[in-house]
C-alpha cells in the first residue's frame, strides 16, 4: 500500500510541475500583451520632451527583455525539475521492483531449502525404518 501511495504522490508532483510550466508560459504571453498595450499608450501621449519618451521606451524595452529572460530561465528551471522528477520517479520504481524481486527470490530459496530439508529427513526416517525391519 505504501508503494502505491509513493507512486501516486510522485505522479501528482510530475503533473503539478507540468501545470507550473504551462502557467509560466501563459504568464509570459499575458505580459507581452500588457506591454503592447503600454506601448500603444505611449504612442498616444503627446509630450514636448521627446528625450524623456525615448529614455522611457528604452527602459521599457530593457525591462521587458529582462523579464522575458527571467521567465525563460524560470521555465528552463521548471523543465529541468520536471525531467529530474521523472528520473527520480523511475529510479524509485526500479529500486522498489528490484526489492520485490529479491525478496521473492529469497522466499523461493527458503522454500527450496525447506523442501530439501523435509526430503532429507524423510530419507533418514525411511532409512532408519528399513534398517530396523531387517
Amino acid at each position: 500500500m505504501k508503494i502505491w501511495i509513493a507512486v501516486l504522490s510522485a505522479f501528482f508532483i510530475i503533473v503539478q510541475c507540468n501545470a507550473q510550466v504551462k502557467i509560466q508560459k501563459s504568464y509570459v504571453d499575458e505580459f507581452l500583451k500588457d506591454d503592447e498595450h503600454n506601448q500603444k499608450i505611449m504612442k498616444v501621449q503627446n509630450s514636448a520632451d521627446t528625450g524623456t519618451i525615448t529614455i522611457q521606451k528604452a527602459y521599457q524595452r530593457q525591462d521587458l527583455q529582462h523579464r522575458i529572460d527571467v521567465e525563460a530561465y524560470n521555465q528552463r528551471v521548471y523543465e529541468w525539475q520536471l525531467f529530474n522528477s521523472k528520473i527520480i520517479f523511475w529510479l524509485v520504481v526500479f529500486l522498489v521492483l528490484n526489492g520485490v524481486a529479491l525478496s521473492g527470490f529469497q522466499f523461493y530459496k527458503d522454500h527450496r531449502a525447506q523442501v530439501r530439508y523435509h526430503e532429507l529427513t524423510n530419507r533418514i526416517a525411511n532409512a532408519a525404518e528399513s534398517a530396523q525391519i531387517r
